[in-house]
């Protein structure tokens, strides 16, 4: 690594080749989301390093034992006051310990602590942290929730097309579009039709939509699906001219390593291309 006289180069370079190293010696991709100094991506990356380093030869312990093995009492035995009492106890703990359980769903209190104390204290990770971090875990990696997963991602691509977010690294879209026709367009082709939409339009704003219907289905872990409803929205144009687009909206999903995209959609406002 050649350096040279501008010491904030020297740092950007320094965490290029952090990042090649860690992909090269530990098969770790980094990304790092926002605009940082790059002392502080300087930092990380030699956290991170530090870490991938000293995981394979740290010890693994489960999570009750880095919780310092609490007292509980068995679900069966609590009444419902109890229950959320000894919940909210539980989750403090784990705060405190770095250790954070994300439920997705609408979950009964009774359901998160049985899990907790029933599977999740089971659960093994290293001994081994580095300052800030924590251990993020979330409970419908375990049990999917596959109708508030596609609920979500029919938000987030609702989200993403009022703020003219949908772009080629926009993860909720699938790589190939399959139309009803068969025809099949790359990502690219589709993600290119709605920049040019967004050139003659590139403002939308006053958005509201109901999510009408969701359904699915599975078999061995892969999966079709849809989301369906209703949109509005002002699309102004570039002479300030606004025009009201309401109509069904209707998203086609597929499931593929544990994850929902987007294959195909009919959404107000768009028309796809080449339509044979």
């Amino acid at each position: 690594m050649h350096l040279n006289n501008n010491p904030e180069e020297n740092i950007r370079m320094e965490n290029e080749f952090l990042q090649l190293k860690l992909k090269a010696e530990l098969g770790a991709e980094t990304f790092i989301a926002g605009n940082f100094p790059p002392k502080v991506e300087n930092e990380f990356l030699k956290n991170v390093l530090a870490f991938e380093n000293s995981f394979s030869t740290t010890p693994m312990k489960k999570i009750y034992e880095l919780l310092e093995k609490p007292q509980y009492k068995p679900e069966i035995e609590l009444d419902e006051t109890a229950i959320e009492l000894a919940l909210e106890a539980l989750i403090t703990l784990m705060k405190k310990k770095q250790i954070t359980l994300e439920f997705l769903g609408a979950y009964s209190s009774r359901t998160k602590y049985k899990f907790i104390t029933e599977e999740f204290f089971n659960e093994e990770v290293s001994e081994n942290t580095i300052p800030g971090m924590i251990w993020d875990f979330n409970y419908d990696e375990y049990r999917p929730n596959h109708k508030v997963a596609i609920e979500q991602q029919t938000t987030s691509f609702i989200s993403a097309w009022i703020d003219q977010k949908l772009t080629k690294d926009y993860f909720g879209l699938a790589d190939t579009f399959i139309m009803p026709n068969g025809q099949l367009f790359d990502k690219d082709e589709i993600v290119n039709k709605i920049k040019n939409i967004c050139k003659s339009f590139p403002e939308f704003k006053d958005c509201s939509y109901t999510i009408e219907k969701i359904d699915y289905e599975l078999q061995n872990h892969i999966g079709m699906g849809f989301s369906e409803g209703i949109v509005k929205y002002s699309a102004m144009s570039r002479s300030q001219e606004k025009i009201t687009i309401e109509g069904q909206f209707k998203l086609y999903f597929t499931l593929e390593f544990n994850s929902w995209s987007i294959f195909y959609f009919i959404f107000p406002g768009f028309e796809f291309p080449f339509m044979e």
